[in-house]
């Protein structure tokens, strides 16, 4: 059995196929079969998004002019990279880049923050899955703030490997006008066995009235897909509208 690289190890790989994009190995996983070995590490770079209301003209313009009409942050992006020993060299086998709801800004206070990390047959396929929980803060909007954001990412762990599902537990606003959500999640086996994906929690939405947030209870499922190896959400089954009597009919 392959031995467990160090961060150094693993940084010096990543370096060779990142080039000059700055980064930072934050764990290496034990090996998932095969001599595999998943990397968990971020990458940074400068982003930025126009001013509301302004249009690319008027941004092409404020530039030209030498003035910056633009909201910029230095943003950081997860990223799952995979060491393989299965040549007998320990080298970079693929280099995957994880989904986020919004921009995550290493501007403010918060840092990106990776949680747990199990490796299980989530969909029942016979093959592993990463099972992956992060955290960050996304960048100041104008007159909104900033929204912290606790997400869920299962990876299939294939040669190349592939999003299966992504999906949010948490989004806290500053802005108290904007909605909050906090979910648990649980994998079950689903209707015929299908493996579903259950988000339970609550959505508190301000009420105008009693001048607060208000929760209210929620439940999201996303259900298995073997064909495309994916998860998507199962929309909730309106209840049938009772048909209207005709006119001289009877009722009860």
């Amino acid at each position: 059995k392959a031995a467990k690289p160090g961060k150094p190890q693993a940084t010096a790989l990543l370096k060779a196929k990142l080039a000059k994009t700055p980064f930072h190995v934050s764990d290496v996983l034990d090996d998932v079969g095969g001599g595999r070995f998943p990397v968990l590490y971020t990458t940074s770079a400068r982003h930025c998004e126009p001013l509301p209301g302004m249009s690319e003209e008027e941004v092409r313009a404020e530039h030209k002019a030498g003035r910056e009409p633009e909201n910029c942050v230095q943003a950081v992006y997860p990223h799952l990279g995979i060491l393989s020993s299965g040549t007998g060299t320990l080298a970079v086998e693929s280099l995957t880049e994880l989904p986020v709801t919004t921009t995550p800004s290493t501007d403010l206070e918060g840092k990106f923050l990776w949680g747990i990390t199990p490796v299980k047959d989530f969909d029942s396929d016979g093959k592993p899955e990463l099972l992956l929980i992060y955290s960050y803060a996304g960048a100041v909007e104008p007159g909104v703030g900033t929204t912290s954001y606790r997400e869920l990412t299962l990876v299939n762990l294939e040669a190349k490997p592939t999003i299966a599902v992504n999906v949010v537990l948490r989004a806290l606003p500053e802005a108290e006008t904007l909605d909050t959500s906090d979910f648990k999640y649980k994998f079950s086996p689903g209707t015929g066995a299908i493996p579903e994906l259950v988000l339970d929690g609550t959505i508190s939405t301000l009420d105008e009235k009693a001048d607060e947030k208000l929760p209210r209870k929620a439940v999201r499922r996303y259900r298995y897909d073997a064909a495309s190896d994916k998860w998507s959400l199962v929309e909730p089954q309106r209840p049938a509208a009772k048909a209207k009597p005709t006119a001289g009919a009877k009722t009860k």
